[in-house]
């Protein structure tokens, strides 16, 4: 038996939460399903990264609309729940499970996922969710070194976030400066010389190339740099590459 909905939102983050608004604004009354992987309504992410960590946000106002919103406007949330295949013929999407949901207009607003590195199975671990934040929080309050592999805007926050937590904390990126895929080369290494001084050790124009476990701390290689000669490790308690803006 098939779920029918006028209209099926495949994506819980801000763009599905809008895209909610969006129909109402047009369609009163038409059923509409929205579906996240998370367990999580949808909420805003940049939060992720700035405001949670300097206490102007909290993890209860980062929803976009609460439980009763969703009520009201006809709509059912399906969280924890992937959209496995979509068939556009039969206008029709099946979740990991097999259930299927037909639709008469459907959005996919999956936003973007961190890319998996080729290595570090159980010792790299990503930044992107609600959850991910809760992890690293937590690891804030018992760990002291951390390891951040990307040197764009998230890795920069979450540097600069735990740095003022007392942490010791190193980037270590491909480029010759922070941000520079995105800023002029004379602000770019303004902002890179910043870090420095503000103590976050920047290992710049490197790539590790293996992860792993040791004695409960996670371990990655890196081939050169100035700072790690070729071979070497840089040992650290936790460690997390970055979002799929912030990519190697």
């Amino acid at each position: 038996m098939a779920h029918q909905y006028r209209y099926v939102i495949v994506g819980g983050g801000l763009a599905g939460a809008s895209a909610v608004e969006g129909i109402r604004a047009h369609d009163r009354s038409g059923s509409i399903a929205l579906f996240g992987k998370e367990h999580h309504l949808p909420y805003d992410r940049p939060p992720l990264s700035k405001g949670l960590w300097l206490g102007k946000t909290t993890l209860a106002e980062l929803p976009v609309h609460d439980e009763a919103f969703y009520k009201s406007q006809n709509v059912h949330v399906y969280l924890g729940t992937e959209i496995s295949a979509i068939d556009p013929k039969k206008k029709e999407a099946t979740d990991a499970d097999g259930t299927r949901f037909l639709y008469d207009r459907l959005l996919i607003a999956t936003g973007g996922t961190p890319r998996s590195l080729s290595f570090g199975a159980g010792a790299v671990t990503y930044f992107r969710t609600v959850d991910d934040y809760t992890l690293l929080n937590a690891a804030a309050d018992h760990l002291d070194e951390f390891l951040f592999l990307g040197g764009g805007f998230i890795g920069g926050e979450l540097a600069a976030a735990l740095r003022m937590k007392g942490k010791k904390v190193t980037m270590v990126f491909p480029e010759e400066f922070l941000l520079q895929r995105v800023l002029p080369p004379d602000l770019a290494a303004f902002v890179t010389d910043y870090y420095r001084e503000k103590g976050v050790e920047i290992v710049s124009g490197d790539v590790p190339t293996g992860a792993e476990r040791a004695n409960g701390k996670r371990v990655f290689g890196a081939p050169s740099g100035p700072t790690l000669d070729e071979g070497a490790r840089v040992r650290v308690e936790l460690c997390r590459p970055l979002a799929a803006k912030d990519r190697l």
